[in-house]
């Protein structure tokens, strides 16, 4: 089978980066035809930034010209759309070519937000009715995609019952490793690592995390130091606000802002950790559809806590590769704290089990599973 893959980045280095990467590495080991289309990797007039895609038609159509030049040089049998926003230039590409049959992935926020802004509203309804198949990664990302389509276009809603797919998100268990966690000592207490990645913004629940630790460290009296990685800008508001709460509660010494590591450089930091914590919330229609973070730090035998009403809850095992908890209850996410830091709780056998149950190779049955039922369709 000859697929064109269309995303954003392969890099992995966000959630989109690591599942596109994933999903085209198993397909090759399958031994289909690839052709990838990226931002980076396109030819002229070439693929704009997904998110730009929601907010300018001239990105929209650029977009499509793109993808209808390389539908008529690559003539690929379908069409798997690793990013929801690519999607919204489908209804145009059918315009200037001939389209073979094409599916999506339905990850999060991104399956909703083009329902929700009058912009691609039109071109979302439409695209969504045309899609071949829906591989969706959550039942709480298929719940608020299913409503906001019912909210916008009844036939698209329909569509996503008739033609969507749960399946479970893989991860490349190369990736399995036994952590060197590395222990220090404070007057006979052990000093433990919490990790946090992701954009230091509202969605990713840091300011959630921060409330938590404060009430850990009241409660325990237990050393521990909270590394924070990802992008942040300093200026913006959600992040001085972090910054002025860590000062204001004596945080400074527990807990450090790193920004973007070296892959080199976050691996060690892995190494090290003894809980990953994200405490994902919705903010204006964005949400954690899933987590793939969650798999990641699992296959590492690291234990997580996430949040409840989010696709979090569905990356973990409960009570095996760790917590959902409530994310604005930071006695109760303090408690799960003590439960795996003090208390042992979560083993790190478990966790690599969880992380082994999400296989690539599971994934590309499926995937596959949707391609054939797709070409099915138009046949």
């Amino acid at each position: 089978m000859h697929i064109l893959f269309i995303t954003e980045s392969i890099e992995p280095r966000s959630g989109w980066g690591t599942y596109s990467l994933n999903t085209i590495e198993e397909m090759s080991r399958r031994h289909h035809k690839i052709t990838l289309l990226t931002h980076a990797r396109a030819p002229l007039p070439g693929l704009p930034g997904a998110l730009k895609m929601l907010s300018s038609p001239f990105a929209i159509l650029r977009a499509a010209w793109t993808i209808s030049l390389t539908i008529r040089a690559d003539r690929p049998d379908i069409i798997h759309f690793l990013v929801e926003p690519y999607a919204l230039a489908m209804p145009l590409v059918g315009w200037m070519c001939k389209t073979p049959p094409w599916v999506m992935n339905l990850h999060g926020t991104y399956s909703v937000l083009p329902f929700l802004q009058w912009k691609t509203r039109w071109l979302a309804a439409h695209a969504w009715r045309q899609c071949g198949g829906f591989l969706i990664c959550s039942q709480f990302t298929r719940s608020r995609a299913l409503a906001a389509a019912q909210k916008t276009d009844l036939k698209a809603a329909e569509r996503i019952e008739n033609v969507g797919r749960m399946f479970r998100l893989g991860i490349a268990q190369n990736n399995v490793m036994v952590r060197n966690v590395i222990l220090s000592t404070v007057e006979g207490r052990t000093n433990h690592t919490i990790l946090f990645v992701g954009g230091v913004k509202p969605r990713k629940g840091v300011q959630e995390i921060l409330d938590a630790c404060v009430q850990y460290r009241e409660q325990t009296h237990t050393p521990f130091h909270l590394h924070i990685v990802g992008t942040f800008d300093p200026e913006e508001p959600y992040v001085q606000k972090l910054f002025a709460f860590v000062e204001t509660y004596g945080l400074a010494a527990e807990v450090t802002f790193h920004g973007k590591l070296s892959a080199e450089k976050l691996d060690a930091l892995w190494r090290q950790t003894d809980l990953f914590m994200m405490l994902s919330r919705d903010a204006d229609a964005h949400f954690e559809g899933f987590g793939l973070v969650f798999l990641e730090a699992a296959a590492r035998g690291v234990p997580v806590i996430g949040s409840l009403h989010s696709g979090c809850a569905e990356a973990i095992e409960e009570g095996k590769s760790g917590y959902a908890v409530e994310a604005t209850n930071p006695a109760a996410v303090a408690a799960r704290m003590r439960n795996v830091l003090m208390e042992k709780q979560i083993r790190s056998e478990d966790c690599r089990t969880w992380a082994a149950k999400h296989s690539l190779a599971e994934q590309g049955e499926a995937q596959e599973e949707c391609y054939r039922a797709a070409i099915s369709r138009e046949s």
